[in-house]
């Protein structure tokens, strides 16, 4: 049986290469087109790095930005805990590398020798949270 004029195994021939070169075709472009893209997504787009003040600002508020801060700087021993752990005391020195919230809160502790609520006051610390609100 002839197909167009063209013998069944040569039609057959044929008919396996344009499929072969169709297929290696389509797998070419899709890898072009992969190739464009990461394995997470689009080219140029990565994880944006934030620190644990704007993570505390996102998910809490301005209040966990500052228990965050104490508590950073109760680890580095810059503090520890008076008055039956209901208030903050000096410890230690400011660590080096120290945020303005963690300057902020350390001089608070230090003139007031405060804890709980006190240390919480948003609205004086508004000079300090006012970047990281912007920045989250």
């Amino acid at each position: 049986m002839d197909t167009w004029g063209i013998r069944s195994g040569t039609f057959v021939v044929i008919y396996a290469g344009v499929l072969a070169l169709t297929a290696l075709i389509v797998f070419a472009l899709r890898r072009r087109i992969r190739g464009a893209s990461d394995r997470d997504g689009l080219v140029g787009l990565s994880t944006p790095e934030i620190d644990p003040y704007e993570a505390a600002m996102l998910t809490g508020g301005e209040k966990l930005v500052l228990t965050t801060a104490a508590c950073r700087l109760s680890e580095s021993g810059a503090f520890r805990t008076a008055e039956g752990a209901n208030a903050l005391a000096i410890a230690g020195e400011l660590p080096a590398q120290s945020t303005p919230v963690e300057r902020w809160v350390y001089s608070m502790v230090e003139g007031h020798g405060c804890g709980g609520t006190s240390l919480l006051d948003v609205d004086a610390a508004d000079a300090v949270l006012s970047p990281i609100r912007a920045r989250a």
